[in-house]
């Protein structure tokens, strides 16, 4: 039984890692899903890369996640020609819904001049640029910039303390700390980020941390301490996943970052401690998978190697992972795209494999494969989680201990 990295890796594709050559290196490295940005490049772009990356994860044999950032509902500036506008600590400048009465940038929500209240802060490119809004008058906009800065072309707007009425649509959850850091006051972000991943997992939610992870690898070959701080805190707080940006899409390092990543998160998430919380709710499926974390937790003899969950939904495999065990947990399904749906979550390995049909009377053959796959190996002590039926999803409610 080898012996994976637990957290996920996810990997933003940009310029410096959109070729093939590239993006195999950062698959060995120990990225698990490959993140593409829709705020850039083409629909062709991303189509032609999204195919090229699940053409390699096939050569490997390995299953591959692909996570697309769509550019959903969010407040975004525009500067006259896309150029760069420098601003002084004092200067007082216009935002407005079009260039005429003397408006300096564009925000092309109408929505926003009609929320926003002189007083208010309003939050250009992460924070990076804070202003105080001194009039709002219609369709115009007159604040004071507190800092020196420069205000760049498609940078995002916050309004903290504001409630803007957008649409959403979450599977997952991500911490963007860039997003979180403006909402909330700053020395409050790392009490949040905790709260955020342990309400995720209440909710069999898969989480991801991110933003600015190791942002100095962007330019260095090595993180800061504070940056390898932050990436181990994040595995210690329990989430998913981690999560590059900049690091993977345009930095120097992309191969050596993630691999900086892989070795932090791998030698911090065995060290959190064991934990008494129970997930289980009045149905068998969660039931069946506590007994299993309280087995693997348990001081059996001799000591198991992983959980190997049959599932036709990936829900099974979700109830396990949010326990954080340090073994894996090898979710073997039919399904390739509940496949790729669990390469988020904590110690899923997920395996698409052929099940047999009707009733459940034996798991050989599929054992057979995982073992002449390399998944598993002769002498593996494995805790083996199922239902009565093959191929029919929310029936789990048996496990047993088996030694290959």
């Amino acid at each position: 039984m080898h012996n994976p990295k637990l957290t996920k890796i996810v990997a933003t594709i940009g310029p410096v890692s959109e070729s093939k050559e590239i993006m195999a290196k950062l698959i060995d490295a120990g990225v698990n899903l490959f993140r593409f940005n829709t705020k850039h490049s083409t629909p062709e772009w991303h189509s032609q890369h999204i195919r090229q990356a699940q053409s390699i994860a096939d050569e490997k044999g390995v299953t591959l996640g692909i996570l697309l950032d769509l550019q959903g509902p969010e407040i975004r500036l525009e500067t006259r020609n896309k150029a760069d506008y420098p601003v002084k600590q004092d200067q007082i400048i216009s935002l407005g819904l079009s260039y005429v009465d003397g408006v300096d940038v564009i925000i092309p929500h109408a929505q926003v001049f009609k929320l926003i209240k002189k007083g208010h802060d309003l939050l250009i490119d992460d924070g990076f640029v804070e202003t105080e809004v001194l009039e709002v008058s219609g369709s115009k906009i007159v604040v004071k910039v507190k800092n020196d800065s420069v205000i760049k072309h498609r940078k995002g707007v916050n309004l903290p303390g504001i409630e803007v009425d957008f649409p959403s649509l979450i599977d997952a959850v991500m911490v963007a700390r860039g997003d979180l850091g403006i909402e909330v006051p700053i020395e409050q972000l790392a009490y949040w980020q905790k709260i955020l991943i342990s309400k995720c997992r209440v909710a069999n939610k898969p989480v991801i941390t991110a933003t600015q992870m190791l942002e100095s690898m962007i330019s260095n070959p090595r993180p800061t301490r504070a940056e390898s701080t932050d990436v181990a805190h994040a595995v210690l707080d329990g989430t998913d996943a981690i999560m590059l940006s900049g690091e993977s899409a345009s930095g120097k390092y992309p191969v050596r970052t993630v691999e900086t990543m892989a070795k932090i998160a791998k030698w911090n998430e065995k060290l959190r401690g064991v934990e008494t919380h129970s997930y289980a709710r009045e149905d068998a499926t969660t039931i069946v998978a506590e007994a299993a974390v309280s087995i693997v937790r348990s001081h059996i003899k001799p000591k198991l190697d992983a959980v190997v969950v049959f599932t036709e939904t990936g829900f099974t495999a979700l109830a396990i992972s949010r326990y954080r065990l340090t073994i894996p947990i090898i979710a073997v399904t039919d399904n390739k795209s509940t496949a790729e749906c669990l390469t988020l979550s904590f110690g899923v390995t997920p395996v698409v494999a052929k099940f047999p049909t009707g009733a459940y009377t034996s798991s050989e053959s599929v054992l057979k494969e995982l073992k002449d796959r390399k998944i598993i190996a002769s002498g593996d002590n494995l805790v083996l989680v199922h239902g009565h039926h093959w191929q029919k999803p929310g029936n789990t409610n048996s496990l047993s201990i088996i030694t290959i």
